[in-house]
């Protein structure tokens, strides 16, 4: 989101917390542009960052929509156990 916010000279409403130290990338906006045309496989990156979020998108719209709130719940602590590995 905040690639489009630059694109088009626009502020970004995305907002991040982390949970670990972490680095953060800047890009000048007004180098946006010429970034994407020097390294094209950036803008594939960002490409198929965007097609990743979006069927992460779906699949919460489709949680949501078609699963009960217990069926979730046990879901996402399925997941948190694998991604801490308790």
């Amino acid at each position: 989101m905040s690639f489009l916010g630059g694109l088009h000279n626009e502020t970004s409403k995305v907002k991040a917390e982390v949970e670990d130290d972490a680095e953060i990338l800047f890009l000048p906006v007004d180098k946006f542009s010429l970034f994407i045309k020097e390294y094209p496989k950036w803008l594939d990156y960002i490409f198929r960052l965007y097609h990743k979020r979006f069927e992460d998108l779906l699949e919460i719209v489709n949680a949501i929509a078609f699963k009960k709130v217990d069926e979730r719940m046990f879901a996402l602590l399925i997941k948190k156990k694998e991604l801490t590995r308790n």
